[in-house]
């Protein structure tokens, strides 16, 4: 189920440019509204406030304990009203560093390992469950 997890939370990569990522500190400024909430061909994309993820079907979002809809997470890193798995954001970073090669610039090259680790640490800081 991790490395499920982890595969699901870089398909960022292919939602938000990677011009965005690597700006990331600029959007430090911006409300948290704003930031989980870009627009893309008239509709509002939600990430996941844990990993990234977008949430883009009823089904990919996380559950609370009565079993009700949660869209602040996805269904990989909250299920039953707690986190699925407990871990850092440095951990976080960390393991989903091996899928850099699905973190894509506009001209459709994959980053390196160092640039999507540099883009998660300017990104995940973002997210609400890091923000802790």
């Amino acid at each position: 189920m991790k490395n499920r997890l982890l595969q699901r939370a870089f398909l960022l990569a292919a939602i938000i440019p990677a011009c965005a990522l690597a700006q990331a500190p600029a959007l430090q400024n911006t409300s948290p509204q704003m930031q989980n909430t870009p627009k893309m061909e008239n509709e509002t994309i939600r990430y996941c406030q844990s990993c990234g993820m977008p949430l883009t079907k009823p089904e990919d979002l996380g559950t609370e304990a009565d079993g009700t809809a949660n869209d602040e997470y996805c269904t990989y890193c909250y299920r039953d009203g707690h986190f699925t798995w407990d871990c850092t954001m440095e951990e976080m970073i960390e393991q989903c560093a091996q899928f850099h090669d699905q973190f894509k610039d506009e001209s459709g090259r994959s980053f390196t390992r160092e640039e999507a680790v540099a883009a998660m640490r300017a990104y995940f800081p973002m997210l609400k469950r890091w923000q802790r």
